[in-house]
């Protein structure tokens, strides 16, 4: 319960009842903080799991995490290699916006997919079968991502080219996630979520929240992020695009800190954040415009849901957010900095659901 001394009422006239209306006024309202730093994926997804256990008190989840990968170091770096030679040698795209892509290449990659020989090449020199299934699997859901792919690039190549829609947009990158083996919920599956300001109870609906199927209780404690998708892949960005500025400290631009799209997302990741696997104290989302992937973390203090509840906002007490560089997945950087994150995200959700039995 915020103290009397440090509290102060949220002016719940300047806070939309609909998160994408949500300024970065209505942000400092709430006492939420983004950080202007641009930070690596893995960094960023390493760095926000351990500070939010080391908050909770939490040092063994920690080193559970680290034991358990440790012991199946073996199998974590198959399937790193294996994806790597997916993203890389199979899906040889290297593009910056759909119109780039070459449809006579997609026809190439869906005719490797198509090959007997697929798998293996996949598996490379690990040619043992307890890595089998998941060359096939691969192979399915890369091929699922390709047909997407191939959708779009069709519709931009005709002689007056149609317009890319944001369901299309989110197809591709939910197509994307699966490969890793994420389980993801869509909007048109799951229910409303609430951001309860004060007197006030904000309804949404995500556009998508990866989940875990295996946790024993599937309505709480099982949402590890948040998807939001927005199809305009230029103008204004989130973060810097890999490769910029070199060595320089990579700053998020002052309009993007505030940006429509992010401002959602921030309001869309604070109302699922009951059901984190990290309680209320931190989730992760992802900011997808267009093909451009930003890993965003969120980070909440103790005690900032039930002060949002009340009415009240308490000084040192709320909510830092953090963002990576923006990852294209039409490129192969960007594919590549995305591996390691999503593989440790799915190993975290499982890992965290299977210490609860």
């Amino acid at each position: 319960m915020a103290s009397k001394i440090s509290a102060a009422p949220i002016n719940f006239e300047k806070i939309p009842w609909r998160t994408k209306e949500w300024t970065g006024e209505v942000l400092s309202q709430l006492n939420i903080k983004v950080d202007q730093t641009v930070h690596e994926p893995h960094d960023l997804f390493i760095s926000g799991y351990v500070k939010i256990f080391i908050k909770q008190k939490h040092d063994e989840k920690i080193s559970g995490f680290i034991g358990q990968m440790s012991r199946n170091e073996k199998q974590r770096v198959f399937r790193s290699q294996c994806l790597t030679r997916a993203l890389t040698d199979v899906l040889c795209i290297d593009c910056v916006s759909i119109d780039e892509v070459p449809a006579f290449k997609i026809g190439k990659i869906e005719s490797i997919l198509q090959l007997n020989a697929c798998p293996a090449k996949l598996l490379g020199s690990n040619q043992h079968e307890d890595f089998t299934n998941f060359a096939y699997s691969l192979r399915v859901w890369l091929t699922q991502f390709v047909q997407q792919l191939s959708i779009m690039v069709r519709k931009r190549k005709k002689g007056t080219p149609e317009e890319i829609t944001d369901g299309m947009y989110k197809e591709l990158f939910l197509r994307f996630m699966k490969i890793f083996e994420t389980q993801i919920i869509e909007n048109s599956n799951m229910h409303s979520f609430i951001i309860p300001v004060g007197p006030n109870r904000l309804p949404l609906t995500p556009d998508a929240v990866v989940q875990s199927s295996s946790c024993k209780d599937l309505e709480n404690d099982n949402s590890i992020a948040v998807i939001k998708v927005n199809k305009d892949s230029g103008g204004e960005k989130v973060g810097h695009e890999e490769g910029e500025m070199g060595s320089r400290p990579k700053k998020l631009k002052t309009d993007s800190v505030t940006s429509r799209p992010l401002c959602q997302l921030i309001g869309d990741m604070i109302a699922v954040l009951p059901t984190s696997v990290f309680g209320s104290n931190g989730i992760y989302g992802f900011l997808v415009k267009g093909t451009k992937i930003t890993v965003v973390s969120l980070e909440a203090d103790e005690g900032f849901m039930e002060n949002l509840n009340q009415g009240f906002v308490e000084k040192g007490c709320g909510v830092t957010v953090k963002c990576s560089k923006e990852c294209n997945i039409l490129s192969t950087e960007g594919r590549l900095a995305l591996i390691q994150t999503l593989l440790d995200m799915t190993d975290l959700i499982q890992y965290l659901c299977d210490s609860r039995s």
